[in-house]
């Protein structure tokens, strides 16, 4: 739902888009041979579940063979997804897409004009905002279902915005699109007024 991904096609994996990203990497390099001493549970250095790989394929653009190891190798360490720039790649492997298809493993193609930086500034931006989305929406849970008491409920309101009046009214609105752009728009024009929130729950 990101802007930057207007173009992009989803070309493999598509059921497994709920996969949840918490980093984004570039890789541009064959990940082969690897020490099996970075990889042990304990070391592991190179990997982290939900990590969200961005490359082009060049290191081994022309061995689909180890297009397919690395794609292995990504979701077998939990990562949320690859994303492809088709600078040097316009057609993935057969194989490989075959492969991500039946593990649910989202390959995403974008193309070669859309400039890395901002493709990661993107993903990092919507990346912390989810955790700030996340927080906000643990104490709205917070206020409905734990609170005890008044004196409570006014505390962990004040947590969410330190502004708030004695009296307010709270809306929930459900959009048709989810656009991020779009939100974070109508998120910008609520918080201009400085006892307002806008906040996405569930």
């Amino acid at each position: 739902n990101l802007s930057i991904f207007k173009e992009a096609k989803v070309v493999a994996g598509r059921s497994g888009l709920q996969r949840e990203i918490t980093r984004i990497r570039v890789s541009e390099w064959s990940e082969f041979p690897i020490d099996p001493v970075f990889l042990s549970e304990k070391y592991n250095l190179l990997f982290k579940r939900g990590d969200f790989f961005l490359t082009s394929f060049f290191a081994i653009k022309d061995n689909p063979e180890e297009m397919l190891r690395t794609v292995k190798l990504y979701n077998e360490y939990q990562s949320s997804g690859l994303c492809v720039i088709d600078m040097y790649v316009k057609q993935l492997p057969k194989q490989l897409l075959d492969y991500a298809d039946k593990h649910h493993y989202p390959i995403i193609q974008v193309s070669k004009r859309i400039p890395y930086a901002e493709i990661i500034n993107d993903v990092m931006e919507a990346i912390l905002q989810n955790k700030d989305d996340l927080i906000l929406e643990m104490k709205v849970d917070q206020i409905l279902y734990s609170a005890k008491t008044e004196d409570e409920i006014i505390q962990i309101a004040l947590s969410m915005n330190g502004n708030f009046k004695k009296n307010f009214i709270c809306l929930y609105c459900k959009m048709a699109v989810q656009d991020e752009k779009i939100i974070r728009g109508i998120r910008e024009r609520i918080h201009a007024t400085g006892e307002w929130l806008a906040l996405k729950y569930k």
